[in-house]
């Protein structure tokens, strides 16, 4: 995916039923990634009144919502129904528009998917990580 794409600057891929293989649930028209790190305040009465944070120390969690158009097989947008249903965590990748990849385990939170347009349906998702998330 290059940067010319306008509109579509986040590819979304499950992990299919072969570990370490991915296939494509689609691009993603309308979209917000959040990365957060939280913080841990370690703040005590020696502290001159300044706020104080432990340096490498929190929770980082990775948060996807977004929309878009699957033109492909149904048994991915099937699958993300169905790990859904079942709350299970899955391996996603996300694939930004400058080419770099997060990859981690997510549970999908809301999925949902509407008639078909042209022959393609369009879904609507959200993810929440699940541990650690690389960055390939």
């Amino acid at each position: 995916m290059s940067g010319e794409k306008g509109g579509k600057d986040l590819l979304l891929k499950i992990e299919t039923s072969t570990p370490g293989t991915y296939a494509t649930l689609g691009g993603l028209r309308a979209k917000t990634m959040s990365i957060n790190a939280e913080e841990i305040d370690v703040t005590n009465h020696e502290s001159n009144q300044l706020k104080t944070l432990l340096d490498g120390a929190g929770i980082v969690s990775f948060a996807l919502s977004g929309s878009g158009i699957h033109n492909g097989d149904s048994s991915t947008l099937n699958r993300a129904e169905d790990r859904c249903r079942s709350q299970s965590l899955t391996n996603f990748q996300i694939v930004d528009a400058n080419g770099r990849t997060y990859q981690g385990l997510f549970k999908i939170v809301t999925f949902e998917r509407t008639g078909e347009y042209n022959g393609a349906q369009t879904y609507s998702i959200s993810l929440s990580s699940s541990g650690d998330f690389a960055v390939i």
